[in-house]
C-alpha cells in the first residue's frame, strides 16, 4: 500500500533571538511544503521565485526567512531511530549558525556554550513532538 502524503508543522517554544523555529514532518514535494508553511505560519517564501511547482521532497533540510525571521527544519521522515535522532541534531547545528549569523552573535568560544543549551533545549523540544507524534500514529494504527 502507497503512504499517504502529508505534511506536520509544530510552532516550537519562542526564543531570545525572536525566530520562529517550525519543525516539518512531511513526504511531501517542496512546493506543497511551502505552499502549507505560508498558509499556516506567513513564512514569506514565493511561488516560482524560491519554490516551483512538483519539487522533490527537500529533506532533511532548514530553510529560512531571516526577513521574517523564521526557520523551518523539514525531516521527510522521523522513526525514533539514532540515524533520526544525529539527523534532527544536525539540521538544528544548521539553524543555531543560522541564527547565530542573522543576530551577530557568532559561534565561537565565549559563546559557544549558550549556542549548546540552545541546540540541546530545541532537541528536547523537537524529540517531544515527534515522540508524541509516533504514539498517535501508532493508536490510530490499532483502532484499525
Amino acid at each position: 500500500m502507497k503512504e499517504k502524503k502529508k505534511t506536520i508543522a509544530w510552532d516550537l517554544i519562542p526564543n531570545q533571538y525572536e525566530y520562529k523555529i517550525i519543525l516539518v514532518l512531511s513526504n511531501e514535494n517542496f512546493d506543497k511544503i511551502c505552499i502549507k508553511l505560508n498558509k499556516q505560519f506567513n513564512f514569506g517564501y514565493i511561488k516560482n521565485k524560491d519554490f516551483k511547482k512538483d519539487e522533490p521532497n527537500p529533506g532533511p533540510c532548514v530553510i529560512c526567512n531571516d526577513d521574517e525571521r523564521i526557520c523551518a527544519i523539514i525531516l521527510d521522515e522521523f522513526s525514533n531511530t539514532v540515524h533520526n535522532q544525529c539527523t534532527l541534531v544536525h539540521e538544528l547545528t544548521h539553524v543555531s549558525t543560522l541564527i547565530s549569523d542573522n543576530v551577530g552573535l557568532k559561534i565561537n568560544e565565549e559563546t559557544t556554550e549558550g549556542w549548546a543549551y540552545f541546540i540541546s533545549f530545541y532537541y528536547k523540544v523537537c524529540i517531544e513532538c515527534l515522540l508524541e507524534y509516533l504514539k498517535e500514529e501508532e493508536n490510530k494504527g490499532k483502532e484499525k
